[in-house]
């Protein structure tokens, strides 16, 4: 029971720029752990150590500067974790949905890390910086945290899903393959259908999905991300129907990018290969479960309540 209650959590964190991305089941755990995630950790304290060693108190050595600036990334980022943590353990035995927002945890996170530092300081019998230089301490690294956090949402997490949910071991959905059901070399992708959207050209076969923001339109595929101008409206209807279907006044989705689907009483969401999930419009969602349904591979569980990625 408390397994198939872990598989049905779902975890929706939002961004300061707006984008969310999601994660199941016990990914959370395997995604904070992940080799890609844990060199980004060492990145991020290379680099505040170093320019903490630039423009510190130079007072202390930097020796000092290292261990304190050190001991402060380890405790801010597990107060990151901490809380996604303790929401997973409270509903380990009956499932759930998770919305979390990033900026506020990020806030908190560094406050609580620059005031520790300090903290730390005094008890070491040194003297703490003032109040206004930690006020200042504090605005910076936010700043640094919520870069460092799109950083990791946009770019590296698509890549750590990926990993986990072995889609790159995979060929191509619709994607031709050899007599031993081999993936086709990268030069004979290459060479497979284009579409053109605003003039750029884009795989086909690697789009994921268009999405309206305002006067411009995102376009994202497997190989890169690309605001254009709109509006979303011709662009969607020029796309192929048998490539994806219009899911919401302004998302459309390719069935490639689709990994599964959740169900929250009336609430109906896609998750995509990216991390991040479309909200199905209400008057779009028997099409859309009678595409998923349709269209091979089917989205798991695409009538229960919860439901799982494929793959």
């Amino acid at each position: 029971m408390i397994g198939a209650a872990w598989n049905a959590i779902r975890l929706e964190v939002t961004l300061l720029s707006g984008d969310a991305v999601t994660l199941h089941g016990k990914e959370f755990f395997r995604v904070a752990r992940h080799r890609y995630i844990l060199l980004n950790y060492l990145l991020l304290a290379l680099v505040i150590s170093l320019v903490n060693m630039k423009t510190g108190d130079y007072a202390y050595s930097m020796a000092i500067q290292a261990q304190v600036t050190l001991a402060g990334v380890v405790f801010g980022i597990c107060c990151v974790l901490a809380v996604p943590t303790f929401r997973w353990w409270q509903l380990r035995r009956t499932g759930g949905l998770i919305r979390l927002h990033a900026s506020p945890l990020l806030a908190v996170a560094v406050c609580a890390t620059v005031f520790g530092t300090q903290g730390l300081l005094g008890l070491a019998g040194m003297k703490p910086y003032g109040i206004g230089a930690v006020l200042v301490m504090a605005g910076y690294f936010y700043v640094i945290s919520e870069v460092f956090f799109h950083f990791l949402a946009l770019v590296v997490l698509p890549r750590v899903l990926r990993d986990l949910r072995g889609t790159e071991m995979r060929p191509e959905r619709g994607a031709r393959t050899g007599a031993g059901g081999e993936v086709p070399r990268r030069a004979e992708r290459e060479a497979a259908p284009t579409i053109t959207i605003k003039g750029e050209p884009f795989r086909a076969a690697a789009l994921w999905y268009v999405r309206a923001d305002g006067n411009y339109i995102l376009v994202r595929s497997e190989d890169r991300r690309a605001f254009l101008p709109g509006p979303f409206g011709p662009v969607v209807d020029a796309l192929p129907e048998a490539l994806g279907l219009q899911v919401s006044r302004s998302d459309w989705v390719a069935r490639v990018a689709v990994s599964g689907m959740q169900r929250n009483g009336r609430e109906v969401v896609l998750d995509l290969v990216d991390g991040t999930s479309v909200k199905v419009a209400e008057s779009r969602r028997k099409a859309v479960q009678s595409w998923l349904e349709r269209t091979a591979p089917p989205v798991q569980g695409a009538g229960a309540e919860i439901s799982t990625q494929t793959g």
